[in-house]
């Protein structure tokens, strides 16, 4: 048991290290982000509009809004309409305040989960019948 944590807790470290040069020094985690154009007109009308409900928000919503038996052909047919004159995606919006910015937090919450894992895939691993290291990577 010793042996499948320090197996789990190296190869934590490892993964941690990994992510960590991988969005920061490495353009890893930055790829296909771009910002928002006229951002503070955007963050604008969403605070205006959403306030304090935080939340993944889909849009156009068909699917999401009830909608009683006779009206789901028409609603339907506005979604369609919906999507060919507007644009569409998933929001995830965080009210103002909502979420603290402590990047030590952030930095040992993902490390713990990384590290919960490797330990996982090691004592996985442990409980198949593979036997040379080779055949288990």
């Amino acid at each position: 048991m010793h042996r499948i944590f320090l197996a789990g807790l190296l190869g934590g470290i490892a993964m941690f290290i990994w992510v960590y040069i991988s969005w920061t020094v490495l353009p890893l985690g930055s790829i296909g982000l771009r910002k928002l154009p006229n951002e503070t007109a955007v963050l604008d009308a969403l605070q205006k509009n959403i306030a304090e409900n935080s939340g993944i928000y889909l849009f156009p919503g068909l699917w999401l809004e009830p909608n009683p038996p006779d009206k789901k052909a028409e609603a339907r047919n506005n979604f369609a309409q919906k999507m060919a004159r507007y644009p569409s995606g998933i929001l995830m919006y965080n009210a103002a305040g909502s979420r603290s910015i402590a990047k030590s937090r952030w930095l040992l919450v993902d490390f713990l989960t990384e590290l919960a894992q490797a330990i996982l895939a090691v004592f996985l691993l442990s409980r198949t019948r593979l036997t040379t290291f080779g055949a288990r990577s």
